[in-house]
């Protein structure tokens, strides 16, 4: 019985638990502040334990990311948007470095972040939006707003049409194409666009007449107390989350890393560790969403 006991608790180890492997070396993760919550935290528990496998994080930005894995003072890159065509060309899973000395690189998702639109609790916007219903926003009419087609409340919707104050469009000051491209504006946002730090978006909502604006989930759930119910798109609001993992909420961004083919056997069994069920659970408790079972196989697949 003594035998017994002692293989169930040592035969296997949990689903998720660190594994080092065989690599050696410490190295730099480097690139999007969305990302870098996720990687240092699982580096908090990576480096007592794999001690000749140290990983160092730093922010800087996804552009940060995309150069320093190109030019080899990263071994893994985090962008939460796609690599910009003066950065790499590929597509998929497989780009290839257009600066720098490094070539061949693979990126693959690690989590998602859902991009939630809200206003000022009470305000005229969250008024309008919960006139028209459990539909909610059409992702058409969405796009009206932000690209500066529709510029009063008045004109979102019948609804709406004794709501005459004129719309001011919040969200972000980086990575705007990349928002713009997720919100279905062709080009950039409309002339009434204020674009702030993200950890600002909140509180320019908040303080905005007339305001409607777009926000990482974490942001939001922090500041849901003081702005609207995420409101729904199409029907489908991203909040559960499920919605986001899913894909039936349509706005998210999908936050990647990217790895030169070359390190692979020294970064993989970290990567493999943000992959693991342990690791995803971490996603999930940072407020950002772990990957549904397709996207994860395939990231999976990419670093055995």
């Amino acid at each position: 019985m003594f035998k017994l006991v002692l293989f169930l608790l040592f035969a296997a180890p949990a689903a998720g638990a660190i594994t080092c492997g065989t690599s050696t070396g410490d190295f730099k993760v480097v690139g999007s502040t969305t990302i870098r919550p996720i990687v240092a935290d699982a580096a908090k528990k990576w480096n007592p334990v794999c001690t000749k496998n140290k990983v160092t994080d730093f922010g800087g930005g996804s552009g940060q990311g995309a150069l320093a894995v190109c030019n080899g003072t990263a071994l893994i890159g985090m962008l939460s948007r796609p690599f910009k065509t003066t950065e790499a060309t590929g597509s998929g899973s497989s780009f290839t470095c257009l600066t720098g000395k490094k070539g061949g690189l693979i990126s693959f998702p690690i989590a998602y972040d859902g991009v939630v639109v809200a206003a000022a609790k009470g305000s005229d916007g969250d008024k309008c939006i919960t006139a028209l219903g459990k539909a909610g926003l059409s992702k058409a009419l969405l796009t009206s707003i932000f690209s500066g087609a529709i510029t009063t409340w008045s004109k979102v919707a019948p609804a709406c049409a004794s709501i005459t104050s004129s719309i001011t469009t919040i969200g972000s000051d980086s990575a705007q194409t990349s928002y713009a491209t997720i919100l279905g504006v062709v080009g950039s946002f409309g002339p009434k666009y204020v674009p702030v730090p993200e950890k600002d978006i909140a509180a320019k909502i908040i303080s905005t007449k007339g305001s409607i604006g777009f926000l990482p989930l974490d942001y939001y759930q922090f500041n849901a107390a003081k702005l609207s119910a995420a409101f729904p798109i199409g029907g489908v609001s991203p909040i559960p989350t499920t919605t986001i993992q899913s894909g039936t909420y349509p706005f998210k961004r999908i936050l990647n890393l990217a790895i030169d083919k070359a390190s692979l056997p020294t970064v993989k069994f970290f990567v493999q560790y943000l992959l693991s069920t342990e690791g995803q659970a971490g996603v999930t408790n940072g407020k950002f969403v772990a990957l549904n079972s397709n996207d994860l196989a395939k990231s999976k697949a990419l670093v055995k």
